[in-house]
């Protein structure tokens, strides 16, 4: 009997051994995880969450050498029980036996053992394990620290996405995944900028014979079901056709095409890629990961978490009822989690009992959505009746505000345009396209001070924006700065090679200037992008009579004519 009795608490104990000894694992990743979010909070000097990193590595230390020690205190008791059934005697009655067994199991060491495995538990679910993960999400997200969320975002969205996160990216971050795929296959890409890109949201080259050239790119962030129309595939072919130096357009869409809408690109330079394809692509290049885990630290550590918690919580079951915080830590997670565009429900993880209530739709991402779309359909009217209610659902959300402000945009309502786009950039301070469509808006109304203030905050918070550069030269322009605005034009075109409008925009301050044949190099480089671009056939005509060279002049003239008669007959009385 006592022989039984060894034999099943040193069965016991090994079983506790095994499982404790598979946390190790769930230690490394959170290990892991925090490392990542203080080295970017160490990137961008955010202290706080320095600070709160750092306890939660002190304390998770802490909690693993207290689990060695317990540990250590398993293996002890085993050995007393074997070396106790060695040493008693068959002289001893069964009951005897039984007795020696257990009092040098728990008096010797059951003691210290518990005491250990208490000091564990108090500190993993509340005291100071829990306690320090808890504060370091609430504060990530309740105060904002967008610089370290930006920081981390760097190398969670460079590494790619779960076909569930694929589906929960913004419109903009789509489309920065798609850029990078790109890069990855070889081409040298650059997303336009948004609202301003004629249907157009990425311009790609590609450096070889044969295959090589520009190709123009559109992308469209469907939900799964919500197959692209022939009518969207009509109007990217009028943005290609309109872009002639292209070799061709692909449209790629989260989700798949009509049957119209490939019937009308057959014959056509257009590709379509369909969801599937997308997924094989993102596969073949590194870019699809199979679970949120692998893309985020803050995933990884409730991941971490929930698997420590789940030991305890097989060894003392009656903790799970005491265990009131874990909504809050995995609604701070999936907050985390779905600003940076990773994944919009997080589940419980692999292998977890701990149950969650199914979390309700969200009504202002779904207006936001079906807005984006009217405006995608040339439908701001009817977007902007969506957005204001989803503004009144969402209050706190900026790119339901800025998405606002486009719209507004979009029908001439520059007033109401600001309004909205302040409310974004209040609410999110480091919103770059947010100031740089405000400043857009204070310009249109004349207001040449606050549009320049919002140019600098844009550039602030984006220095090589090449957008923002040519918006900043324009407003030093008509401010009377034209030494400012040569500096930004060049600056812009640097960076951007082929921006029509900065390379017009460069032509035309030369030209005020007096450097006509500088503003002749600008013009002739903005029609070699596109040699389409009116305004700078109307200006050759102006710097080639100021040149004396009529025969040119005549030659800009007459392709004036073609593009836009009326202000060819207009400049024509002026200049003959």
């Amino acid at each position: 009997m006592a022989e039984t009795y060894a034999v099943t608490v040193s069965s016991t104990l090994d079983s506790y051994d095994q499982q404790v000894k598979g946390l190790y694992p769930a230690f490394a990743t959170a290990q892991d995880a925090l490392d990542k979010i203080l080295h970017a909070a160490e990137a961008v000097k955010d202290e706080t969450v320095q600070v709160l990193a750092r306890k939660a590595k002190s304390s998770l230390t802490e909690t693993k050498r207290l689990v060695g020690a317990a540990l250590e205190e398993s293996g002890r008791l085993q050995e007393i029980g074997r070396r106790s059934v060695g040493e008693i005697t068959e002289e001893l009655s069964p009951e005897q036996k039984t007795a020696g067994v257990n009092r040098l199991i728990t008096q010797e060491a059951g003691a210290k053992f518990a005491q250990l495995f208490n000091q564990i538990v108090n500190r993993v679910l509340n005291e100071d394990l829990g306690g320090n993960f808890f504060k370091l999400i609430s504060v990530s997200v309740l105060t904002n620290s967008t610089s370290v969320l930006k920081e981390l975002a760097k190398a969670v969205t460079a590494t790619g996405v779960s076909m569930s996160g694929l589906d929960a990216l913004s419109g903009t971050e789509f489309e920065g995944l798609i850029t990078r795929l790109l890069e990855h296959m070889g081409f040298r890409a650059g997303m336009t900028k948004a609202s301003g890109d004629g249907g157009i949201d990425i311009v790609a080259t590609l450096d070889r014979p044969l295959i090589g050239g520009r190709y123009l790119i559109q992308c469209k962030r469907y939900a799964p079901d919500s197959l692209v129309g022939a009518a969207t595939v009509r109007e990217f072919c009028g943005a290609l056709t309109a872009d002639r130096p292209a070799v061709k357009g692909i449209l790629i869409a989260t989700s798949g095409f009509t049957a119209q809408a490939m019937e009308f690109s057959r014959g056509l330079p257009i590709e379509l890629i369909a969801r599937e394809q997308l997924k094989q692509l993102l596969e073949q290049h590194g870019l699809l990961h199979a679970e949120i885990t692998d893309l985020h630290p803050y995933a990884q550590l409730f991941t971490a978490y929930g698997s420590i918690l789940e030991f305890f919580f097989h060894w003392f079951p009656s903790k799970r009822v005491d265990f009131g915080d874990w909504d809050s830590f995995r609604g701070n997670v999936m907050k985390i989690i779905a600003r940076l565009g990773s994944c919009d429900v997080l589940g419980p993880y692999p292998g977890s009992s701990v149950g969650a209530a199914p979390q309700p739709k969200d009504r202002a991402a779904e207006l936001l959505d079906l807005a984006l779309k009217m405006r995608e359909e040339g439908k701001d009217a009817e977007a902007i009746k969506l957005l204001r209610e989803a503004t009144q659902l969402r209050p706190d959300n900026p790119d339901v505000s800025f998405w606002l402000g486009m719209c507004y945009n979009a029908v001439g309502l520059h007033d109401e345009q600001i309004a909205a786009l302040r409310e974004a950039v209040r609410l999110k301070p480091d919103f770059g396209d947010a100031w740089y469509w405000l400043g857009m808006g204070l310009h249109a109304v004349g207001n040449l001070d606050a549009a320049a203030d919002a140019l600098t905050k844009a550039l602030t918070v984006q220095p090589d924006d090449a957008y923002a550069l040519t918006q900043w030269g324009r407003i030093c322009r008509d401010k009377g700065d034209k030494k400012g605005a040569l500096l930004a034009f060049q600056k812009a075109v640097k960076i951007k090679p082929d921006d029509v409008s900065a390379w017009f925009q460069l032509g035309l301050t030369h030209e005020e200037l007096g450097g006509n044949p500088e503003a002749l190099s600008a013009y002739r480089e903005a029609l070699r992008i596109d040699p389409n671009h009116a305004l700078s056939w109307e200006r050759l005509c102006s710097v080639y009579r100021n040149l004396g060279d009529r025969a040119r002049m005549l030659q800009a003239l007459s392709r004036l004519e073609q593009l836009n008669p009326a202000k060819a007959r207009e400049l024509r009385r002026g200049l003959l």
